[in-house]
Formats: structure tokens, sequence, C-alpha cells
């Protein structure tokens, strides 16, 4: 799970979630680590500017989405770890 916030709004990013970003988005083919999702998104929040945040939840998950399509374009794979 992955806990982030932008302005003040906190938001919790679970596994499945980003494991439905893969499926939703078709990107997932492979293995891929979770963990370096986890630290790429949070690098991407990091880099956020004020006129970047945004309310909308939807948005977000949009920015996800990209950060982790921007993932697998680097060539990270991902792994489930039960």
């Amino acid at each position: 799970m992955l806990e982030f916030t932008i302005g003040d709004k906190r938001e919790v990013v679970t596994d499945s979630l980003i494991e439905s970003f893969y499926g939703e988005t078709g990107i997932g083919r492979g293995e891929v680590d979770l963990a370096q999702v986890r630290a790429f998104f949070v690098a991407r929040c990091d880099r956020l500017q004020p006129s970047d945040i945004v309310t909308d939840y939807e948005k977000e998950l949009s920015r996800l989405s990209y950060a982790l399509y921007l993932a697998s374009e680097r060539g990270i794979k991902i792994v489930t770890v039960n």
C-alpha cells in the first residue's frame, strides 16, 4: 500500500489498485515489482508543483496510471509479492 499527500488531501493506493491499472492499461506484461512502482510514484509526487495539485481523485488516479506507464517504458518490471 502507498500513502501520499497532495495539498491537504491524503490518498491511499493499494497494491490491488496498482495491479488493476496494469490490467486496464495492458502495460503489465511480465513481472513487476510493486515496491519499485511505489518508489517511482512517490518520486513523481515529490516533484509536483502547487499548480499541479488536484483535488479530483480521478485525475490523481490518472497520474498514477501515467506513472506506471513511464515505469514500464523505463523497463521496470512489476512483481507482486505476497
